[in-house]
Order: structure tokens, then sequence, then C-alpha cells
């Protein structure tokens, strides 16, 4: 596996928790950083960016992801209750 497999496998975990996402909401949201644990499998972590943010963008989704087998444990899902478009930031 490598890190734009996880990637889709991360994307896939959040799309099972949130089926019903608003649209275009991968235009204001884009993976963030991806590291490997000892074990070599993969935290994938998603980030977006509030308009009126002074720190930058914000994890709101992280999932590892077994780099053996490719099952997914979500780690952190602030949810999209408070999600909307007009308060963040484009990145596609």
């Amino acid at each position: 596996m490598d890190h734009l497999t996880a990637i889709a496998f991360g994307r896939e975990a959040f799309h099972r928790r949130h089926p019903a996402l608003p649209q275009d909401f991968w235009r204001f949201a884009t993976s963030g950083t991806i590291r490997q644990d000892d074990d070599r499998n993969y935290v994938v972590c998603f980030v977006w960016q509030r308009k009126a943010s002074t720190t930058g963008a914000e994890r709101f989704f992280e999932v590892l992801v077994n780099a053996w087998n490719a099952q997914t444990t979500v780690l952190l899902d602030l949810g999209l209750e408070h999600f909307r478009p007009e308060d963040f930031e484009r990145y596609g």
C-alpha cells in the first residue's frame, strides 16, 4: 500500500460515516498529513480551513488504515453539523 491508496481508503471510511455529504464538499476539504506508525499502518488526516481562521487548516477527520488488510479505524470525527460552505476556504 502507498500513500495515495491510504488516502482513498480514508475517504471511503469518511463516506461510510457520512453518506449524505453536502454538494461539492471535497472542494472545501483535502487530505492533510499522512504518516506511518511503528507497525507501518497509515494515519491519514483530512483538513479544512475556516475563512476566519488565524491558525490555518484544522483536522476534522482522522483514520488509521491497516497497511496489510486495508481495515480502517476512525480516530477523529468532528462531524458535519456545523459545516457551511460559505464559512470555509476552497481547496480546489
